[in-house]
C-alpha cells in the first residue's frame, strides 16, 4: 500500500474572489479601513475577508465552515473552528508539528505496507468534524417517536452564522477509514471539505504534538475528541528547543465520555507502541528531520534577543504615547473647561434672555386678560340691553296683539250686531207684507163680494178695525165668495 502526504490530505481549496484577500490594501495606506472593517466583520464580511495583515489576526473572530476553508493560511496562518468561534493554533507550533507528523506518517506507511488491501488511511493535519454542544443538546433522543435527524449535519434546523452545528479542527496526525469519492459527493459543501466529517465512523486514533501550549492539547482537545468518541487520543510531548528536552507520550483511551490513561516519560531507547501507526523511540519523538540543539539554542538566543529589543521598542513606543495621550488629554481637559465655561456663560444669557422673555410675555397676557375682562363686560352690556330692547318689543307685540284682538272681537260683536238688526228689519219688513198682502188679500175679497160700501160705512161707525172683525168671518166667506163669484163669472164668459 502507498501513502503520500498529497494523497492523505484534502484538496487545496481555491479561495473565491469575493473572499480574496489580496486584493485589499496592505495596512497602513488606508488608516480608515481598519476601523471600517471592524465595524462591518460581524454583519457583512465573512471571516477571511478582514482587512488584517498579520498571523492570528482572525483568532476568535465568529465564522461558519465555510468561510474557515476560504482562510489563506499564508498571510493568516492556520485556525480552528471551536464553537463558532476561530482558534489560532500558533505559527512555531504547527510549522514544527509537521516535521513530526511526517516522521509518524512514514511509521504508518512502514506498519502497513505488509498488510492487505484496507481502507484505513493516515492523514496529516486531518480536519475532523466535532459537534457542539448546542448540536447535542438539541439532538438529544427526547421520545421513541421523535424524527430522525439529517444525515448532514449542515441540514440540521436554523444554524446562525457563526455558530455552525459542529466544531472543526485539525489533528497533527489521524489514522481512520478512508471515505469514497462517491460517498463524499453526497456531502453538502462544506463537510466535503473536512477528512472525517460529521455523521461518518470517526478516525480511529489520533495524534497530537505538544510543546508550549500543552493545556490546549491535554485539556481542550481531549474534551473535543471525547464529544467525537474517537476510541484513542496520544499527544507526545518533546520541545526540541529546550535545554534539556524531556520527551513523554500519553495513551489514552475513551471509557465512558473521558480519556483514561497516563504519561509515560522516554528516554534514550524506550519504545512505545502506537497502536496503527507501530513502535516508536524516544529519540524519534525529539523533532526529527531538524537542526541539532546548539542550531536550536542559537536561533532561541537570537529570537530572545529580537524579543527582547522588540519588547524595549514597543515599551518606549507606549511611553511616548502615553506622553503624547497624557498632553492630548490635558490639551483636551483645558479645552473642555473653555467649553464648559463658554457654555455657562451661554447659559447664563440664555436664562436672562428666557427670564426677560417670561416677564414680556406676563404683562402682555396681563394686558390681553384686561382687555379680554373688557370686552366680555362689553359684551355682557350689549347682550343684556339686547335682552332688555326685546322684552319690550315683545311686549309691545302683546299688547298690539291684545288690542287687535279686541277690535277683532267688537268688529265681530258689531257684525253679529248689525246682522241682528238686519234680521230683525227683514222680519219686520215680512211682517208688514204679510199685513199688506193679507189687508189687500181682504179687500180684494170684500171687492169681489160687493160689501165694499158697507164696510166703508161700518168703517165710519165701528172704527178702522172694524171691517175685518165685522166683516164675514173667514171661514164663512169662501162659501160666500164663491156663491158672490160664480154669476159675475157667468156675466164675465
Amino acid at each position: 500500500m502507498q501513502f503520500s502526504e498529497e494523497d492523505s490530505m484534502p484538496a487545496p481549496i481555491q479561495q473565491p474572489a469575493s473572499l480574496a484577500l489580496s486584493s485589499l490594501p496592505e495596512v497602513g495606506e488606508n488608516s480608515s479601513l481598519e476601523s471600517t472593517s471592524q465595524s462591518l466583520f460581524q454583519e457583512e464580511l465573512p471571516a477571511a475577508a478582514l482587512d488584517r495583515r498579520k498571523l492570528g489576526a482572525l483568532h476568535l473572530q465568529p465564522a461558519t465552515v465555510e468561510e474557515l476553508f476560504d482562510i489563506d493560511r499564508f498571510k493568516y496562518g492556520e485556525y480552528d473552528l471551536v464553537e463558532g468561534l476561530l482558534i489560532w493554533r500558533g505559527m512555531s507550533e504547527s510549522n514544527r508539528n509537521k516535521e513530526q507528523a511526517k516522521h509518524l506518517l512514514y511509521r504508518f506507511q512502514r506498519a502497513e505496507q505488509d498488510k492487505p488491501t484496507t481502507r484505513r488511511v493516515a492523514t496529516l493535519e486531518a480536519t475532523i468534524a466535532i459537534p457542539t454542544k448546542r448540536y447535542l443538546m438539541s439532538h438529544q433522543p427526547s421520545s421513541s417517536n421523535a424524527p430522525p435527524q439529517s444525515e448532514d449535519s449542515e441540514k440540521s434546523p436554523t444554524p446562525r452564522r457563526g455558530h455552525p452545528d459542529y466544531s472543526v479542527v485539525r489533528a497533527d496526525f489521524a489514522v481512520g477509514e478512508r471515505i469514497s469519492n462517491e460517498d463524499r459527493a453526497l456531502l453538502s459543501p462544506g463537510s466535503s471539505k473536512i477528512t472525517f466529517p460529521l455523521k461518518r465512523t470517526p478516525p480511529e486514533v489520533v495524534v497530537e504534538n505538544t510543546s508550549t501550549n500543552g493545556r490546549r492539547d491535554m485539556v481542550e482537545k481531549q474534551e473535543l475528541y471525547a464529544q467525537r468518541k474517537i476510541p484513542k487520543y496520544i499527544t507526545i510531548h518533546n520541545d526540541a528547543r529546550a535545554k534539556n528536552p524531556q520527551p513523554a507520550v500519553y495513551e489514552g483511551n475513551l471509557r465512558n465520555g473521558k480519556y483514561e490513561g497516563m504519561e509515560k516519560p522516554l528516554r534514550g531507547e524506550d519504545e512505545v507502541n502506537l497502536g496503527p501507526i507501530g513502535v516508536l523511540k524516544a529519540k524519534d519523538c525529539i523533532h526529527p528531520g531538524s537542526p541539532d540543539a546548539r542550531v536550536h539554542r542559537e536561533g532561541r538566543e537570537q529570537r530572545m534577543k529580537r524579543e527582547e529589543a522588540e519588547k524595549k521598542r514597543v515599551e518606549e513606543e507606549q511611553k511616548r504615547k502615553q506622553a503624547e495621550n497624557k498632553e492630548r488629554e490635558e490639551k483636551e481637559k483645558r479645552k473642555q473647561a473653555e467649553n464648559k465655561e463658554r457654555e455657562e456663560k451661554e447659559k447664563r444669557k440664555q436664562a436672562e434672555k428666557k427670564e426677560r422673555e417670561e416677564k414680556e410675555k406676563r404683562v402682555e397676557e396681563e394686558q390681553k386678560r384686561k382687555q379680554a375682562e373688557k370686552k366680555e363686560r362689553e359684551e355682557k352690556e350689549k347682550r343684556k340691553q339686547a335682552e332688555n330692547k326685546e322684552r319690550e318689543e315683545k311686549e309691545k307685540r302683546k299688547q298690539a296683539e291684545k288690542k287687535e284682538r279686541e277690535e277683532k272681537e267688537k268688529r265681530v260683536e258689531e257684525e253679529q250686531k248689525r246682522k241682528q238688526a238686519e234680521k230683525k228689519e227683514r222680519e219686520e219688513k215680512e211682517k208688514r207684507k204679510q199685513a199688506e198682502a193679507k189687508v189687500r188679500k181682504q179687500r180684494k175679497l170684500m171687492r169681489d163680494a160687493g160689501l165694499l160700501v158697507s164696510d166703508s160705512s161700518s168703517s165710519s161707525r165701528g172704527g178702522s178695525n172694524s171691517p175685518i172683525s165685522s166683516g164675514p168671518s173667514s171661514r164663512d166667506s169662501p162659501r160666500d165668495s164663491s156663491s158672490s163669484r160664480s154669476p159675475r163669472r157667468k156675466k164675465r164668459k
